[in-house]
């Protein structure tokens, strides 16, 4: 796959799962419209252009939290990880905390038996930061 190089990080941690069962593989998992509005949403913040990198995440947001978009769907919960991790690049903890939680009860068997999604490792990022954020605001009350 020689477009891996272009592709963010953030979409690569979320691409490739390890299936379970009778013919286990390796395969990349990610809707097409995640994948394009998720590119339009960084490259508009990137450029400065609001009015469309607020449309772009809208899109996201339809696309992670309505099922009535797209009800067929299947790895919703790599939508939800994508759309908290740009509501932690956003600042905004409890969204990225909500959309963190709710990719993880989709899939509970296969978080639980294999980590199949990377949102353990978002949600250990998340509680990271807040105990950071909260660290330097007691320093500074001390200071």
């Amino acid at each position: 796959m020689e477009e891996i190089g272009i592709i963010p990080d953030v979409i690569k941690y979320e691409l490739f799962h390890v299936p379970t069962g009778l013919y286990s593989h390796y395969g990349a998992y990610v809707d097409p419209d995640l994948l394009r509005y998720y590119l339009l949403y960084k490259c508009h913040t990137k450029l400065g252009d609001t009015l469309n990198s607020h449309a772009a995440f809208i899109n996201l947001i339809k696309i992670a939290t309505h099922e009535r978009f797209d009800p067929h769907m299947e790895y919703r919960e790599v939508a939800l990880n994508v759309l908290g991790l740009c509501y932690l690049e956003k600042k905004d903890y409890l969204r990225g905390y909500i959309c963190f939680c709710r990719a993880m009860s989709l899939r509970p068997r296969l978080l639980v038996q294999h980590w199949s999604t990377s949102t353990p490792w978002h949600l250990a990022v998340l509680v990271s930061k807040l105990i950071n954020r909260e660290v330097a605001a007691h320093m500074l009350n001390e200071h």
